[in-house]
């Protein structure tokens, strides 16, 4: 419970006093711009490390943003908290007026999986597009993830710079 607590006072602390526009302050024009998209992410890194974790970004090859995060306490609470608070209806704009489709979101993390069976020398299947359009289902880059972290983190980076 005291964990929790902390939590969430650390993650209502958040960009208190930043300058970076709020969400609605971003949406209020119905265009989100790859300057305003880079603010708000920059706010979820900040909010996350306020919370004692690591968050980064890095875009990939064609120019889609693919996030990172590790240590803390309830990591994954905390980089839910801090997108949803920073990030969420920005992405999602952002999403439909310059993201991938689910197709090539799928694409991509399926590269990942398929480097990872090859250094495993086994099978995980292929990541498909999410049902909902967004995103693709995580079945199986769980699965792939769960088998060998650092080889998928490698994995991921090599996919990522296309190298």
């Amino acid at each position: 419970m005291r964990r929790l607590l902390a939590l969430v006072l650390v993650l209502s602390a958040c960009g208190g006093g930043s300058a970076v526009p709020t969400p609605d302050e971003i949406l209020d024009d119905g265009i989100v711009t790859d300057e305003e998209f880079r603010a708000a992410l920059g706010a979820v890194e900040e909010c996350v490390d306020e919370a004692g974790a690591e968050f980064s970004v890095a875009f990939d090859l064609s120019g889609v943003p693919r996030y990172r995060a590790s240590g803390g306490d309830q990591l994954d609470a905390i980089v839910n908290a801090c997108i949803t608070i920073h990030l969420g209806p920005v992405e999602a704009a952002w999403d439909e007026q310059h993201g991938p489709t689910p197709e090539e979101d799928a694409a991509f993390f399926d590269g990942v999986v398929s480097c990872v069976e090859a250094g495993l020398g086994v099978e995980f299947g292929t990541v498909q597009p999410s049902a909902s359009g967004r995103g693709p289902e995580t079945a199986v880059t769980d699965a792939a993830i769960a088998a060998d972290p650092d080889l998928y983190a490698s994995c991921f980076e090599q996919q990522l710079t296309g190298g």
